[in-house]
């Protein structure tokens, strides 16, 4: 298994569900140069992925201010993480959150859990 930079977030767009879809894709030509994708890969296969945002995403408009606040101290936000239905239940997200932790120790992230 790999973690690992999305070259082209549309491969990682692609594993989300389509309700996830018709929220980032609208936005993604505006947040895209200020915003990383990560994936965790295993047998040429995206498993897992996430977005890091330097700016409100649009699901979090709701939170604007806050979101502003955070940003301004340092942190950036962890949003659509997605774990593949078929690889679920064997702590992926967490794995992908450590290696991101990992791959940049010293930044700060912010997250909201959302059911």
């Amino acid at each position: 298994m790999t973690f690992k930079l999305c070259d082209d977030c549309q491969t990682f767009f692609k594993v989300l569900p389509l309700d996830w879809q018709e929220i980032i894709l609208p936005f993604w030509d505006h947040l895209k140069a200020t915003t990383k994708g990560y994936v965790l890969v295993d047998n040429n296969q995206i498993i897992a992925g996430g977005l890091v945002f330097t700016e409100c995403p649009p699901d979090m408009m709701y939170a604007k201010d806050e979101a502003d606040t955070w940003m301004h101290n340092g942190y950036l936000y962890v949003g659509f993480i997605y774990v593949i239905e078929e690889r679920r239940h064997q702590n992926l997200g967490s794995v992908w959150l450590q290696n991101l932790k990992k791959t940049h120790p010293k930044q700060n992230y912010w997250l909201t859990i959302e059911d």
